[in-house]
């Protein structure tokens, strides 16, 4: 019975270790690898060509309240007007797939929707006023790339802009972002055909023609439901830990805007899919072509997501001047380089004088907010952060925010600009987001349920095999130790006929030996009885005699 329960509990233990450490892991992890790689006509695939529903994108703009103080050279105070909320729906078109190269090359096209029912009463017809994005953004772009002719361009800046040459502008929301302000070119002058030939040269992507004398500008509509780039990426069929890698972006294997290799290159997706089976130490890194430049968010703990755990990541700008190896996003360094918590955009946007940084200058340098009123940055409203489930890869929520400013400074040859302060101006800020609903939660959760049912099966499996293996080797040590004893304290049957025989001889010597005197015959039942009693005599477990 013993040789049974300890084979059981053997067999239970073996499968605890081999099933449960090596072979299901390992089937689980064959089953992942097979669902989220972007191999033609899967479900990963169908997903990732078409996301089936939309991330939200939020706009907050900053609304100058005090424009003539700011105009000479006061602190701009500051009322933040948002969100306003778009559907934002992601596809890749014009898609060609490397089966040798295992790489997919697609056109990024992002589409957004106006939603007024959730933009908290926002119409898009409210009047902001802000930094005038034309006027400075050209002013101080002549002043850094060609002084020689910032006055020429003065006297063009007032010719077409004269009804607005100012410090600000104030028009409604959806024509600075996506309607457009008309740039009328229909001029005899010189000087306003030298900034509208240069307009026709295609220098600002956000400046396209309307007609043939008038240009529009926006902020955003010549994103709108156009390419973002042309991407190409590891599929994820060859080798999983690759999937979603960008390779190319525009037929280039890396950025040509800063001064160094690592600024530079491709690290990490288009962030739109992740690889499985990621560490924390690995971090989340994106391809971030609007910034030039790819972004790590690094591990900070572990989170939860609709019951399931998932890994929290952060994300901000860092400190360039005190990271060596970003040095190559300064301009001279270390002595000059962005602020803490900035980047300076010039090399990657054509030399147009923007500054990005996170919202309300979150984690930014001091000296930011000493130029401005009105910012209140907040880790919970500002701060960039993905929940990822790192087995599947799959990020349950994610939001990346990033804020957009101008490298303000006076521009003496441009009147209304001859005293505003030297400073980062806030402009606006933007929110990508996305949080999976449960339909797609539910594509995960049963690798979760497979994984803790392994678990408990696993150290069920070895706890009972251990238990039951110690439990049998126990049982048939005591057996074999009872045995022992036994044997010693056993009486054998040559005993039991010596015991028979010395019995009876007394007594047929009182009846055939009658002549034996009365001493001999005290003397023989003496002798006669010790012999008895030393074959009757036995040890018991106590160490004591018994009879």
């Amino acid at each position: 019975m013993d040789k049974k329960i300890a084979i059981i509990c053997g067999v239970a233990f073996a499968y605890g270790i081999i099933f449960g450490f090596f072979i299901i892991p390992q089937v689980i992890n064959l089953l992942i690898r097979f669902q989220t790689r972007l191999k033609p006509g899967n479900e990963a695939r169908d997903i990732y060509n078409a996301i089936p529903f939309p991330l939200h994108f939020h706009i907050y703009v900053f609304n100058i309240t005090n424009p003539e103080e700011f105009s000479n050279g006061g602190k701009p105070k500051l009322q933040e007007i948002g969100p306003y909320y778009f559907d934002e729906w992601k596809d890749k078109i014009n898609q060609e797939d490397d089966e040798v190269e295992d790489t997919i090359t697609f056109d990024m096209r992002n589409t957004w929707i106006f939603r007024p029912d959730l933009s908290n009463g926002l119409t898009g017809e409210e009047m902001i006023t802000m930094a005038h994005p034309l006027v400075e953004m050209i002013a101080l772009y002549v002043k850094k790339t060609r002084p020689p002719m910032i006055a020429l361009v003065a006297e063009g800046l007032k010719e077409l802009f004269y009804d607005n040459f100012n410090a600000t502008y104030t028009g409604k929301f959806m024509d600075l972002f996506f309607r457009g302000i008309p740039i009328d070119c229909a001029t005899d002058s010189f000087n306003a055909k030298a900034i509208c030939s240069a307009l026709h040269g295609g220098v600002a992507k956000n400046i396209v023609p309307y007609d043939k004398t008038t240009f529009l500008f926006s902020f955003l509509s010549f994103l709108n439901h156009s390419s973002a780039g042309r991407f190409t990426v590891c599929r994820g069929i060859k080798n999983i830990h690759k999937l979603g890698k960008v390779i190319k972006f525009n037929d280039e294997t890396e950025f040509d805007a800063w001064d160094g290799e690592h600024c530079n290159r491709f690290h990490g997706t288009d962030t739109t899919v992740f690889p499985p089976f990621m560490t924390p130490e690995q971090g989340v890194w994106g391809v971030t072509p609007d910034l030039c430049r790819s972004l790590g968010a690094v591990y900070k703990g572990k989170s939860k997501y609709a019951g399931l755990p998932a890994s929290r990541y952060t994300l901000d700008l860092g400190d360039v001047k005190n990271e060596p190896e970003n040095h190559c996003f300064c301009e001279e360094p270390p002595d000059i380089c962005p602020l803490k918590g900035t980047m300076n955009l010039a090399p990657c946007l054509e030399n147009a004088p923007l500054i990005a940084s996170m919202p309300h200058f979150l984690n930014g340098d001091d000296h930011l907010f000493e130029n401005v009123e009105g910012l209140s940055p907040k880790d919970e409203k500002h701060l960039n952060i993905v929940d990822l489930e790192r087995v599947s890869g799959m990020p349950f929520k994610a939001v990346k925010r990033i804020q957009f400013n101008l490298d303000q400074e006076p521009v003496k040859e441009v009147e209304p600009l001859a005293n505003v302060r030297k400073m980062v101006m806030p402009l606006f800020w933007v929110e990508e987001g996305v949080a999976v609903n449960k339909t797609y939660v539910n594509m995960v959760r049963p690798i979760f349920i497979g994984k803790t049912f392994n678990q408990v099966t696993r150290w069920l499996s070895i706890i009972i095999g251990s238990l039951g293996c110690a439990g049998a080797l126990y049982m048939h040590t005591q057996i074999n130790s009872g045995s022992v004893k036994i044997t010693n304290t056993t009486v054998t049957q040559n005993d039991k006929n010596n015991v028979s025989k010395n019995t009876v001889s007394p007594a047929l010597t009182e009846k055939t030996d009658n002549h034996v005197s009365s001493n001999s015959e005290k003397n023989n039942t003496k002798n006669e009885n010790n012999h008895l009693n030393a074959n009757l005599s036995f040890d018991t477990e106590d160490g004591n005699q018994r009879y």
